[in-house]
């Protein structure tokens, strides 16, 4: 599980990340997730694939959310069809407070 605490002391803009082991190419995989993203001030949820396993960021996004989507439990499915060794990075960045109005 990967969560990211948005109350005090964290900071607007502040990111955390969560990096997979190399995966290798298969035909017909696909990425699947539950997010939660409640609160005016939610901030921002980010997907990216990195095909440069050798440690440079070469990040391209390949799913993004930054808004209030209700207080409810929400899954989400991408599709990963690259020919290369790759690593999934979610990325949470704090927005602007934890407000739920």
């Amino acid at each position: 599980m990967f969560c990211l605490e948005s109350s005090l002391p964290q900071r607007p803009g502040y990111k955390a990340r969560l990096v997979s082991t190399i995966e290798q190419p298969e035909n017909g995989r696909c990425l699947e997730f539950w997010y939660h993203m409640y609160g005016a001030n939610i901030g921002q949820l980010n997907v990216y694939i990195n095909t440069n396993t050798s440690g440079n960021d070469m990040r391209t996004l390949i799913w993004s959310r930054g808004a209030n989507v209700g207080d409810v439990w929400r899954k989400a499915h991408i599709s990963t069809e690259y020919t290369e060794a790759f690593r999934v990075i979610f990325e949470g960045i704090v927005g602007n407070g934890s407000d739920v109005s």
